[in-house]
């Protein structure tokens, strides 16, 4: 593990100390959050669906080039967002979670957007497209492009059976927040991934991530 006074970026002031990002975490029921949360923790991937009624707080360590950044998460259930009971905290950035193959689950995370914007209007929002790993993806390219223009918001397609894109949401967050230069310390997960993925898959959502920023 790195740690504080290793290599600074020139964008890292040469004071920094790591700190804790409070994060918020939200999306559809069904959109895989609690399974996202539990393959960072545990490396366990959870088949059945376990809906979540209170919120949840976990806390994520990475191991950085600046050393260690701790996630503060707290997932909430999609009710605690709409009846605001969300004013209670303040967050440094928010994680909004949809479903590929629910075209319901991607319209309730763009109105989720809405509400965390109209709320902290300055924070970092990731958008991400669970499960990309499946087959019957519903939620069309130009629909995710139309959101990312109209929220400001960044996109990524993640698969926590594969471990796709699994750290690239942090790793966003810490760029828009710290500095651009800093990067994850690479390391092994938890468990095996449940699928493997091949190089033509991996092309080929790129593609479509790529197609997304356009």
């Amino acid at each position: 593990m790195a740690s504080a006074s290793s290599s600074f970026s020139t964008s890292v002031p040469s004071d920094f100390v790591p700190r804790t990002v409070k994060t918020l975490l939200v999306g559809a029921c069904g959109a895989g959050k609690t399974v996202f949360l539990t393959r960072h923790l545990t490396g366990e991937f959870e088949k059945r669906y376990i809906e979540t009624e209170e919120v949840q707080t976990s806390s994520l360590k990475f191991p950085s080039t600046v050393g260690e950044i701790v996630f503060d998460i707290h997932d909430h259930p999609g009710s605690c967002i709409i009846d605001g009971r969300i004013k209670r905290n303040n967050y440094d950035a928010a994680i909004v979670m949809f479903d590929v193959t629910s075209r319901v689950s991607f319209k309730e995370a763009n109105n989720y957007i809405l509400i965390v914007r109209s709320r902290f209007p300055s924070i970092p929002i990731v958008l991400c497209g669970s499960k990309v790993d499946c087959v019957e993806r519903k939620v069309k390219i130009i629909e995710i492009s139309t959101s990312i223009r109209k929220n400001g918001v960044v996109f990524y397609d993640i698969s926590a059976k594969s471990y796709y894109n699994f750290e690239k949401p942090f790793l966003s967050i810490v760029h828009s927040l710290i500095g651009s230069e800093i990067n994850f310390v690479e390391r092994e997960p938890l468990l095996p991934p449940e699928v493997t993925v091949t190089d033509e898959q991996i092309a080929s959502w790129m593609e479509m991530a790529e197609a997304s920023e356009e």
